[in-house]
């Protein structure tokens, strides 16, 4: 990240256009830009375009005005009149998408004047507009989009704010019910997604079958020394094999919730005194949420770009087998048990 700031003239610019579709976790990182601008600059107009994944996430945050799907890189019909009638001033994009040239013709025609501004390696858009490209920097994708942040409103990186992720409060009402009709006795709560990785269909059988038993032995090891938690599992639906398998293993006090939106996904990890996860999606929402937090890696390399960033917190890589990985339980569970201190209990 260079030290040049932006040098955009805030005061007049009303409405901000930011574009971010891609991935979950991606935009969980992201809101640090995304609420930095909303509270350094009040009265400005801040809309999203992005997944409708994204959408999910982010809806209700005070920091977004209006939020937009891209379909395949392309304008729907309600973003683009949107756009027509609140012509963004300042066009702020992270990288490149399939159809990013028919999104930037598009963008150019609702406001030739826009500043442009794109966090990637190359110029290759700067084809349709000129455009101020800020290389990638160095550290962790939440380190560089804070400096980003920086970058873009020209202050101090001390001066930004972590981010925080809005709750939906019906869905943790929701939430909240069915935990209660489980888990009759309330007890701290660890959360377990099992969904992390891309695998052909006899890798992914190989992975469900030798990591769910890791993941019961996880489980029976945080519970010799917290007796009193219950377990809640996630798992993407490729992945529910593997989620039955666990919470059938081991009984009552482990709960597999099945078919989450994403509102009560966050709700899950919020309710959690711990998340335990692969380096995916939930890894990034459980470190806004600011939880005790182990996240399993693939490799050194993606540690170092997308390690969490909450306060307390441990990376783990996996054990390798031939052509498959699979979790170390009894690493896992170290690992977990180092974020409490000798004698502390789980917080309920």
């Amino acid at each position: 990240m260079t030290d040049v700031q932006a040098a955009i003239d805030w005061q007049q610019v009303r409405n901000i256009l930011v574009v971010r579709d891609d991935r979950l976790g991606d935009m969980a990182l992201y809101l640090v830009v995304i609420q930095n601008l909303a509270h350094q600059l009040p009265g400005k107009r801040i809309d999203v375009l992005c997944s409708g994944a994204n959408v999910a996430l982010i809806e209700g945050d005070p920091a977004i005005d209006g939020s937009f799907v891209i379909n395949d890189g392309r304008l729907t019909r309600d973003a683009a009149a949107f756009l027509e009638s609140h012509r963004p001033d300042v066009v702020i994009y992270y990288q490149s998408y399939v159809n990013f040239n028919s999104l930037a013709v598009s963008l150019r025609a609702i406001n030739p004047n826009a500043i442009y501004c794109s966090m990637v390696k190359d110029d290759e858009e700067g084809r349709h507009f000129t455009t101020t490209f800020v290389h990638h920097g160095t550290g962790s994708m939440y380190d560089r989009n804070l400096g980003y942040a920086a970058w873009l409103l020209g202050i101090d990186k001390s001066m930004i704010h972590r981010p925080q992720l809005y709750i939906d409060q019906h869905a943790l009402t929701q939430v909240r019910t069915k935990l209660k009709r489980r888990f009759p006795d309330e007890r701290p709560l660890v959360h377990i997604n099992l969904s992390g990785g891309d695998y052909k269909s006899f890798l992914r059988y190989l992975r469900r079958n030798l990591s769910a038993a890791n993941y019961v032995r996880v489980i029976q090891g945080i519970k010799r020394r917290y007796p009193k938690t219950n377990f809640i599992i996630s798992a993407a639906p490729e992945d529910a094999g593997m989620g039955e398998r666990v919470s059938n293993d081991l009984g009552s006090d482990v709960f597999f919730y099945r078919d989450s939106s994403i509102p009560e996904l966050v709700s899950l990890m919020k309710l959690a005194a711990m998340v335990i996860t692969p380096e995916t999606a939930v890894s990034h929402i459980a470190s806004v949420l600011n939880k005790r937090l182990v996240t399993l890696f693939f490799a050194e390399r993606q540690m170092r770009d997308w390690r969490p960033f909450s306060d307390q917190y441990r990376c783990v890589l996996p054990r390798r087998l031939p052509f498959v990985w699979t979790i170390d339980g009894r690493q896992v569970t170290d690992a977990a048990l180092e974020l409490l201190k000798p004698g502390e209990s789980l917080p309920a």
